[in-house]
């Protein structure tokens, strides 16, 4: 690694200008954008608004299946402009601080202050980042804290520093309350002071080796909390798990005073941070955690299909990011000091790669955001190292990254792009395109969906996407909790003709056969139709007596499975 130099103002304010385009890019995308939010946006940020509506009213978390640190930096916001769609979506950009300021600083440590100035132009210039920020996704702050986390790790040169070591800790567990796969992007970097550890000493090596005891004893109390998590908070695994970090934790603080600072100290009260962080939820939410890993799990995606499409999204990060990683990997290999962060950036991407391969979840391009951070590491820090070539890709990735982000102000004609609809290529350069019409009128569709619930004592209603339609319904559950009203969809893609619908309502984005038997008991309510989106229609079940009540079998996904997401589309 570069060695460290003072940090000069133009440094900082470069950071701050970074900052305030990347803003201001943003905000004139969500600003200019009047169509239906992007996919699953709309449950996220119901999800948002009822834990700031429970957290109002003096209620505590309750076990859910996603994280809630982006539920929490968005009940912020909207304790001061309350809840709407535009504070949903303005709220994530506080993520942008972190993301940018941790991969200015892998630059610096990498490449020195040029290395610094084109991982700050490249992660400011990156589309993809761009397009989820346009949407509200969990990965965006996933991804800023896996860029803080590889920054403290480097800055802490792998345990080897307290300060930015225990900083580290804490972070960690951020991560870990952001989404629970934020593990497997910096996982391997995080055993780097455990290696360190392992070659100091016996002493070392045996308070390292109590840290990965301590680490692999707590996701087992947490698969033991289960049942008890079905009932309530799983105090004894908690307390078990809390003992033994606070016993590692005081060995630690012990061996700190007497012997001085060391990698095996720092790993052992860095992951006590983390687990004073985030460890509650995840005993919390348990049962939560076992059924949706159940769901998501082995969905017959093949892993060939599985690798392409995730290796595809990485390709969109920037422009001809495939032969700036290629360089940038060759070029680590032959830098001696950087061969190590090469290795754990490497081993971040087989991880994630690997995982979600072999675990078979259905491939979204959103998965991949977080790995974005480690393709401009490799791509760009290296070359900080030799100032004209840094000098040169600077002017690049100036003019490149405003025509990416900056893309959709300019209007100009793009061809799609498989790794997403508002992702489109003009010959070599990715671009973000303009913003999308209208689409249905999701406030209007909203108004009916509730007048037609009104006095049922239903709460959810079934939604059948069939090929010729486009756009996830989710954005009506936004619309509806807006309008006082909690909403629940079962999502049903290709359905079965000879199982019953559910519930009394169907909402078909498509256009579905004459005669479909699945409308047989159904009579039209009314039509909506956009242009380039398909045709929405609401029906109603003619008679109820003919149905199927709710938690009976139909179209609605089989136990375990995760109703809250449609297998991706993008």
């Amino acid at each position: 690694m570069q060695e460290t130099h003072p940090v000069r103002p133009w440094e900082i304010a470069s950071v701050l200008l970074a900052l305030v385009i990347t803003l201001g890019l943003a905000m004139l995308w969500v600003l200019n954008d009047k169509g239906p939010l992007l996919e699953h946006s709309g449950r996220s940020i119901q999800d948002s608004i009822l834990l700031w509506r429970r957290l109002a009213t003096g209620l505590s978390f309750v076990p859910d299946d996603y994280p809630p640190l982006s539920s929490l930096v968005s009940a912020v916001f909207y304790s001061i402009w309350g809840p709407s769609r535009l504070v949903a979506l303005v709220s994530q950009f506080v993520f942008l601080v972190p993301y940018l300021a941790g991969t200015w600083w892998i630059g610096r440590e990498l490449g020195g202050r040029a290395g610094g100035m084109l991982t700050l132009l490249a992660a400011a210039g990156n589309p993809w980042m761009s397009l989820h920020l346009h949407g509200y996704y969990l990965e965006v702050g996933t991804t800023s804290l896996v860029a803080l986390a590889l920054a403290l790790l480097l800055a802490s040169r792998g345990g080897r520093k307290p300060a930015p070591t225990l900083a580290l800790g804490v972070v960690v567990g951020l991560g870990m309350l952001s989404k629970w796969s934020w593990w497997l992007f910096p996982g391997p970097g995080l055993l780097w002071p455990l290696v360190l550890a392992w070659k100091a000493g016996p002493k070392e090596r045996r308070m390292g080796g109590a840290a990965l005891a301590c680490l692999v004893f707590t996701p087992l109390m947490v698969l033991v909390a289960c049942p008890e998590a079905s009932r309530g908070f799983p105090w004894l695994p908690y307390g078990l798990c809390l003992v033994a970090w606070s016993l590692l934790g005081t060995l630690a603080m012990r061996s700190w005073r007497r012997a001085g600072w060391s990698p095996a100290a720092g790993i052992a009260l860095s992951w006590g941070l983390a687990f004073l962080v985030s460890a509650w939820w995840y005993f919390l939410s348990a049962g939560e955690l076992q059924t949706k890993a159940a769901g998501d799990a082995g969905q017959g995606v093949a892993v060939g299909v599985c690798l392409a499409r995730l290796l595809a999204t990485l390709s969109t990060c920037t422009w001809a990011a495939p032969l700036w990683f290629a360089l940038g990997s060759l070029a680590a290999i032959r830098i001696r000091e950087l061969r190590v962060p090469t290795l754990l950036a490497w081993s971040g991407l087989a991880l994630f790669l690997g995982f979600y391969a072999l675990w078979q979840v259905p491939p979204g391009p959103r998965y991949a955001l977080p790995a974005t951070v480690l393709v401009l590491t490799l791509s760009f820090s290296w070359l900080g190292r030799f100032p004209r070539c840094a000098f040169l890709t600077g002017l690049l990735l100036l003019v490149v990254g405003w025509l990416q982000v900056g893309s959709w102000t300019l209007q100009t004609p793009c061809v799609s792009w498989a790794a997403g609809p508002e992702l489109a290529q003009n010959r070599w350069l990715l671009r973000l395109s303009p913003p999308r019409p209208s689409g249905p009128p999701m406030g209007v569709t909203a108004e009916r969906i509730l007048a037609e619930l009104e006095g049922t004592g239903e709460s959810e209603i079934t939604s059948i996407l069939l090929p010729e339609g486009r756009l996830d319904p989710d954005s009506l559950l936004l619309e509806s909790i807006l309008r006082g009203r909690e909403i629940d969809i079962y999502h049903v893609l290709d359905p079965d003709p000879t199982r019953p619908v559910r519930t009394s309502l169907l909402l078909l984005i498509g256009e579905a056969p004459p005669s479909s038997p699945w409308l047989a008991d159904f009579h039209q309510v009314e039509t909506w139709e956009a242009s380039g989106w398909g045709t929405w229609s609401l029906y109603r079940r003619t008679a109820p007596d003919m149905g199927q009540p709710t938690g009976s079998p139909g179209l609605a996904p089989p136990p375990g499975a995760d109703r809250s997401r449609l297998p991706s589309g993008e």
